[in-house]
């Protein structure tokens, strides 16, 4: 027994010594740490790793961080903090009230660790790369450079992706880096880059595919909107309707319908409009049909309200707003339009059918407009698209079906399809007027048909028609006649060939003038004088042509018997009240020569419709075949409008008036035109009104009726 226990005494003595053997070796490793000794602290810590673990691991840890010993080791340094972080539940309170004078602490292993952390961020960043970043968040969870390494990982992933550039490498980003802040952009790369893909050799079953694959794509609208160009290349209306028969989905079918009507449209009549509500029953704006139904024989007429044009209708209701810088008329139910200096053609409900991209346009007529673009003309149909792209130098207006067309200073004529018909080969040429048109070949005019063949050969340098069977022509600058073959039937010995009318035309050689009739043959003898437009006053109207002779003017019947005697010295048109000259002053005569009203006016126009416009100190008026003033002589200028109507106007204002002196417009327009056979235009700076010649009655756009 007592051995027993000298024996277990022994034991406990030894233990303790080791116990504080340990302690003394990892406190000494410290303090060799201390100064630097590298060798002696690392021998330390390696011996003390089995029973202190924890801050062994941490003290080796801080020598192969460090870069001024030969152990300098990064890698080293994480292995081991991670052990020291590991097992520093280990150790006990005491042992680290112990050692927290030698800097050991659960703090100080954190903070080792992020500096450990931060070196191989240091090292990642010199590698640059979505693997190395990768790499240490892995190793490096808690690190403080996470979320710049989460960062930087995806910008290069990103940029990876970019440089791979293809709708699988954006997906993959995505899937891969969940929550990036370039998961954003990588969707819309992918977007793209998958449209892209599918569209890449830009047929119409590419694109069709692309929507059929990818309908909630981003790029799904410009897909269609390729679908709809390529459906439609020729615009015309068999591709539209084929086109909003098969693609109800895309955004253009709208627009495709409305191009339908327009094309369809191009006989603009109420019976084609019905046709067109039978053919097209699904058409989808049935309500905005009705009122361009209720529309189409509608008068619009532009109106001006604070410099900007708009639409009323015959009452003077506003049908559509002043919004527009100019307006003209309708015409197959479109209107040019003006807006910032482009001409554009608005519908009768105020819709702009043809963008405003023109320099300038012309009216729409047989379905065809006149456009200008960069100087040059072309061609267009009613939904704006060009039949004649705009590359020619000059076009004018539809006649017989052609368009005459210059381009490089030729001219030929082309259809309203735009098929060229008669070849540039022409120096000049004019339209076609009763199925024949005047051209001109090197030098001299001909006259062709509708097919370009030659009616008359180019033989002459000038011609005209005379009648049917013969021409003018113009030689060494006298004029002659000649037939359709180009033979002379009258030498060119004529300076004068006027107009043929009665069977009679005034010709002249020199200053004498005579008659010939319709097959050239002089049946008046040229022993009258020539004086100033006596080509067309000289012309037979009535029977009765104005001649001179002796310097005094008179009248001839068509036999050239002298139906006025020459005792003139000024006459007017021949009419049953003729005015004359006398001395210098001017009254009138009857057929007989009997003087009706002496001469009293110092200017006077021969009696018409019952009525003379008479002038007397500058002032002009209107007089009966009684020489009773109808209008006084108190205005400017009085002209005659149409047989009942004048129009009188007075410094700078315009008015109208009837043959009997009456005011029917007011004389406050600047301006007065006629706009066509129902009405006329009454213009000032900042107003436009019409009046209504078969209502006798101004139209204002505020009320119907002034």
């Amino acid at each position: 027994m007592k051995c027993f226990r000298l024996l277990f005494s022994s034991f406990l003595l030894c233990f303790c010594f080791q116990q504080n053997a340990w302690a003394s070796r990892i406190e000494k490793g410290f303090e060799a740490l201390e100064i630097h000794d590298y060798f002696k602290a690392k021998s330390n810590f390696e011996k003390s790793l089995k029973r202190y673990q924890s801050p062994a691991s941490f003290g080796l840890s801080r020598i192969y961080l460090r870069k001024d010993n030969p152990f300098h080791s990064i890698d080293s340094a994480y292995y081991y903090i991670l052990r020291s972080h590991a097992s520093l539940g280990n150790v006990k309170d005491k042992q680290l009230e112990k050692l927290f004078v030698f800097g050991f602490s659960a703090s100080s292993v954190l903070e080792l660790r992020q500096s450990i952390a931060t070196e191989f961020f240091i090292r990642a960043e010199k590698e640059n790369t979505a693997l190395g970043y990768q790499k240490f968040m892995d190793d490096h969870p808690w690190s403080n450079e996470m979320e710049l390494a989460r960062y930087r990982r995806d910008s290069l992933a990103y940029e990876d992706a970019k440089f791979i550039g293809t709708a699988a490498a954006f997906e993959g980003f995505r899937d891969n880096f969940t929550g990036s802040v370039f998961s954003d952009l990588a969707l819309a790369d992918y977007y793209f880059s998958k449209y892209q893909e599918v569209t890449s050799i830009h047929t119409l079953e590419s694109y069709l595919s692309f929507l059929e694959c990818c309908p909630d794509n981003p790029y799904a609208p410009i897909a269609q909107d390729s679908v709809y160009s390529l459906s439609t290349r020729s615009k015309t209306l068999d591709e539209f309707v084929y086109f909003v028969e098969n693609n109800s989905g895309n955004q253009n079918v709208t627009d495709a319908w409305k191009k339908i009507y327009q094309l369809y449209m191009i006989d603009f009549t109420a019976q084609r409009l019905v046709q067109f509500k039978t053919d097209f029953p699904d058409y989808p704006f049935l309500n905005t049909l009705e009122q361009e139904q209720s529309l189409l024989n509608t008068s619009l007429f532009p109106f001006k309200q604070d410099d900007r044009y708009g639409f009323m209708d015959r009452t003077g209701s506003v049908v559509i707003d002043p919004q527009f810088d100019q307006l003209g008329f309708f015409y197959e139910g479109l209107a040019t339009a003006v807006k910032d200096a482009r001409y554009g053609y608005v519908d009768k409900l105020g819709s702009v059918v043809i963008p405003f991209r023109f320099e300038s346009a012309s009216d729409f007529e047989g379905g065809r407009a006149i456009v200008q673009e960069n100087g040059l003309y072309g061609v267009i149909d009613r939904i704006g698209n060009y039949i004649l792209k705009p590359i020619y130098s000059d076009i004018q207006g539809l006649s017989s079906g052609l368009f005459l067309v210059a381009k490089d200073s030729l001219y030929g004529y082309i259809d309203k399809e735009g098929a060229l018909k008669i070849p540039f080969q022409y120096s000049d040429a004019f339209p076609f007027a009763k199925g024949i048109a005047k051209v001109e070949v090197n030098g001299n005019q001909a006259f062709i048909n509708e097919q370009g063949a030659y009616i008359i050969q180019p033989c002459k340098s000038n011609i005209s028609f005379f009648n049917d069977s013969l021409l003018i022509f113009e030689e060494n600058e006298l004029l002659g006649l000649m037939r359709k073959n180009c033979s002379v039937v009258v030498p060119a010995i004529y300076g004068v060939i006027g107009e043929l009318s009665s069977n009679r035309a005034l010709v002249a050689i020199d200053d004498q003038v005579g008659y010939i009739d319709g097959a050239g043959k002089v049946v008046i003898e040229l022993k009258y004088q020539y004086f100033p437009n006596c080509s067309k006053r000289g012309t037979f109207r009535s029977n009765y042509a104005v001649v001179m002779k002796d310097g005094k003017y008179g009248a001839i019947h068509e036999q050239g018997k002298t139906a006025l005697g020459f005792n003139q010295t000024g006459i007017g048109e021949i009419k049953s009240l003729t005015a004359f000259l006398k001395g210098s002053l001017w009254g009138y005569k009857d057929l007989t020569g009997k003087v009706l009203i002496a001469p009293a006016y110092d200017y006077a126009e021969s009696f018409q419709n019952g009525i003379a416009v008479v002038e007397i100190a500058g002032k002009q008026g209107v007089i009966d075949s009684k020489g009773v003033y109808l209008l006084p002589a108190n205005y400017s200028v009085v002209s005659r409008l149409t047989n009942d109507m004048l129009l009188v106007s007075e410094g700078n204002v315009v008015g109208i008036f009837s043959n009997q002196g009456k005011e029917i417009v007011p004389m406050r327009y600047r301006r007065i035109t006629q706009g066509s056979a129902e009405f006329f235009i009454l213009m000032n700076d900042n107003d436009v009104h019409y009046f209504l010649i078969s209502e006798k009655r101004i139209l204002t756009p505020t009320n119907g009726n002034e």
